[in-house]
């Protein structure tokens, strides 16, 4: 064969070649599924960066789940504080405005209005928090205390419930304090009409640390009721996440919500400590 009739041969190949991968690209181009995800914007969980970046627990989880998804997503945001904002989401997705929405706890009432698939993508605790500048600094003192009064919102029965339960399993009494909101729980601390707060760990509070957590609960995605086909490809998902990056909740754990947790000092304490030029620490061997 002459190096024309090759050259010949070669590009009518390449025209077949390329005809046949455009005719198979454009169906799954065109077949490519949008998923609408409800955003809350959270700290910890659903942000975004001063380039209007999405960053966040559910944003990098969300990436791992397209991967074997090749799902594309269209972000929905909505405005009000954040009772109006997870309001407003959560009836979109109860009347299919938007297809999912993370962070949702799984409880029997909410499986008659939503779609769930059948493994989390991560856990939260319940926590006590104290104010920083408060002299009660960890759970024993705060246990101890005489009136103890926590401020805990009044619609979250459930947490109030397991509140409840650990208070008589650790032999401490209290008296609860009602508030609607996130900022109101806040407010009866810094007002004095409280001693600490009920919340759970993936909600940051400045000026506020946690001294116990407890009531590992999961969280899950929650999709719009009979949208089996994408509850049907989340589970496969979150399969596939969980045998090959089966670190990947503690990691973002980590990166997102170890900061909720910090070690701080009292006043009397941070006043000891600047009075001193030196201190004198014990420290066991190999500690």
């Amino acid at each position: 064969m002459t190096k024309k009739k090759i050259s010949h041969f070669l590009l009518a190949f390449l025209t077949i070649l390329l005809t046949f991968f455009l005719s198979v690209q454009a169906p799954l181009a065109k077949d490519k599924k949008v998923i609408r995800v409800g955003m809350a914007m959270q700290d910890g969980l659903s942000m975004k960066d001063k380039n209007g970046n999405y960053y966040g627990y559910d944003y990098d989880y969300l990436m791992q789940i397209a991967q074997y998804t090749g799902w594309e997503y269209e972000f929905v945001e909505v405005k009000g504080d954040i009772n109006d904002r997870l309001t407003k989401l959560l009836d979109m997705l109860k009347t299919g405005e938007i297809d999912m929405m993370g962070s949702m706890m799984y409880n029997e009432s909410l499986e008659k209005i939503y779609d769930y698939p059948s493994e989390p993508y991560g856990s939260s605790y319940n926590v006590l928090r104290v104010n920083d500048k408060n002299e009660i600094y960890d759970f024993n003192t705060l246990t101890h205390k005489k009136n103890l009064k926590i401020a805990v919102i009044e619609s979250s029965k459930s947490r109030i419930q397991k509140l409840d339960q650990f208070a008589a399993a650790n032999g401490f009494t209290y008296e609860k304090v009602y508030c609607e909101t996130e900022e109101d729980l806040e407010n009866a601390v810094n007002a004095g009409k409280a001693d600490a707060t009920l919340d759970i760990d993936l909600i940051s509070a400045d000026g506020f640390h946690s001294i116990v957590k407890f009531s590992l609960r999961p969280f899950s995605v929650a999709v719009t009721k009979g949208k089996s086909e994408i509850v049907a490809e989340l589970n496969q998902a979150l399969n596939n996440i969980q045998q090959n990056n089966p670190t990947l909740t503690s990691n973002l754990y980590n990166r997102y919500f170890s900061g909720n947790t910090s070690f701080v000092l009292s006043e009397k304490e941070t006043a000891y400590v600047t009075s001193k030029k030196t201190i004198k620490v014990l420290v066991k061997d190999g500690a």
